[in-house]
């Protein structure tokens, strides 16, 4: 009985490899923000933009995110000075209703447009990503040029 467990599980485990090993995860239309001059007293930074998810076979997707700060924290970065900022992302083209995601945490159970734009490029979009600066963080660096870089890992649940 316990060899014939084993096997079924070694086979499960097999087909669970074999449906995730053949996925296939496209991001489409993810560019830089640019997120333009800010005045004191003028509030949070805002921007958002709309992008295209394609997963084949039909199936939720996860996505993971990493910024290039301690611990691989969201921050924008200009002369050794540190400005955090909040990402979020929605599986639908708007920003409303989206979920924060947090550095290194997964965000599981989205939903991509259904193997379309594997091949091609997507037709329309599918997904928001939006990054929040605030007005408190913001007066707390000096004037600059500050950059950062942000990498997704997306894959098949």
């Amino acid at each position: 009985m316990l060899k014939h467990l084993k096997f079924i599980l070694l086979l499960l485990l097999l087909l669970l490899c074999i449906s995730s090993a053949h996925a296939v995860i496209r991001i489409y239309g993810l560019e830089d923000f640019s997120l333009g001059r800010w005045v004191t007293g003028s509030g949070s930074i805002r921007a958002n933009a709309n992008i295209c998810v394609a997963v084949r076979p039909r199936g939720p997707y996860q996505i993971t995110a990493y910024g290039q700060g301690t611990a691989n924290a969201f921050v924008l970065s200009d002369a050794g000075v540190h400005l955090p900022f909040r990402l979020f992302f929605n599986d639908r083209p708007r920003p409303n209703g989206a979920q924060e995601l947090f550095a290194g945490q997964t965000l599981g159970g989205l939903r991509g447009r259904r193997g379309q734009g594997i091949r091609r490029q997507c037709g329309r979009p599918t997904a928001n990503i939006a990054v929040l600066v605030s007005d408190a963080d913001l007066t707390q660096v000096p004037a600059g040029r500050y950059r950062g870089t942000i990498v997704f890992v997306v894959g098949p649940e």
